[in-house]
């Protein structure tokens, strides 16, 4: 799509859109990131009032099948924007959302009594770095097993600070 045909469909002039973006794959960069950080996020009330382990489990496990399916059925675009030009820009974009994101759950678990000796800037950029790289690796694929794959991130996940007692409630 041009930048012509782009503002022409949302009624708004060419310098509006370099007001904001320099091309359209800056524009494509944004738009995907924000979509994919608007349909993959736990709430944080939904986070805060879960009651157990697993349930706030489930919730994460939830964001990342969601994320998977996104990019499996955007897939062409999502290639277009870690193998072109765009590249870095997508990336720092989603690395910088993920952050915000991870630091929310680091929070929220900490919120329940657990992972509370962890540096939160640490261990967040380590979670945001890593799961730009799950998407990246994703999207380059030819795997088409989103509930394995969300499986397999989940496994390597709660290794940073889930810890549940007897009782599965949170410590």
């Amino acid at each position: 799509m041009s930048i012509s045909e782009l503002c022409r469909q949302a009624g708004v002039h060419r310098t509006t859109f370099y007001g904001h973006y320099a091309d359209i794959f800056a524009f494509a960069s944004d738009a995907f990131a924000r979509m994919r950080d608007e349909m993959a996020s736990v709430s944080e009330d939904d986070a805060l009032e879960a009651s157990s382990a697993e349930s706030l489990t489930a919730a994460y496990a939830e964001s990342v099948r969601t994320e998977l399916l996104h990019v499996l059925e955007n897939r062409a675009a999502y290639r277009m924007m870690f193998n072109t030009r765009v590249d870095a820009g997508f990336r720092r974009e989603l690395f910088q959302r993920m952050l915000r994101r991870a630091s929310l759950s680091i929070r929220t678990w900490q919120s329940h009594g657990v992972c509370l000796d962890l540096d939160t800037p640490t261990a967040s950029a380590y979670i945001a770095g890593g799961m730009v790289g799950v998407l990246e690796e994703w999207a380059n694929s030819d795997d088409t097993d989103v509930e394995a794959r969300t499986s397999h991130v989940m496994a390597v996940s709660p290794a940073w600070c889930v810890t549940v007692d007897s009782s599965h409630a949170l410590k």
